[in-house]
């Protein structure tokens, strides 16, 4: 098993919901638009605004984060201020849950760790592969990885 790796925090002003792109990009939904973020650095790879204010970017049933590409319209699954829902535990045994201080990380061979933001929290879990983790608080984008599963 590959440990986690943590990425430095990305600050996100007002961001209302997360998705996740693939196993190394992590979408960003926020009262100024959307971006995308590289899962292993924390860089921003690219930046939409929402000039209107409407949340075009959004989609509320099911929760989604709706993103423009050449080859159409991308709906990925989000959680955040509206509602939604990630995965909780991985396929090997990882599990992550709030706790008054931020969020914990566990498995049952394995140390746990923490991530202390104490913050609104808006989103917590894992990618479908189980190689990310995302944890979102109001302001704060927490990252974590791994190569393997």
């Amino acid at each position: 098993m590959t440990s986690w790796q943590r990425v430095p925090p990305v600050a996100v002003g007002g961001l209302v919901a997360v998705a996740f792109w693939d196993e190394d990009t992590v979408a960003v939904g926020s009262h100024s638009g959307i971006g995308l973020v590289d899962a292993r650095t924390g860089a921003v790879r690219g930046r939409e605004s929402d000039p209107h204010g409407d949340y075009a970017w959004y989609q509320a049933d099911p929760p989604s984060i709706r993103k423009e590409t050449p080859t159409g319209v991308v709906l990925m699954p989000s959680m955040g201020l509206w509602g939604g829902n990630f995965r909780k535990e991985t396929d090997d045994g990882w599990s992550a849950a709030l706790v008054p201080t931020g969020a914990l990380v566990s498995h049952e061979d394995r140390p746990r760790f923490a991530i202390e933001d104490t913050d609104e929290p808006r989103a917590l879990g894992f990618s479908q592969g189980g190689t990310l983790l995302i944890f979102a608080t109001s302001s704060t984008l927490h990252l974590c990885h791994r190569s393997s599963v």
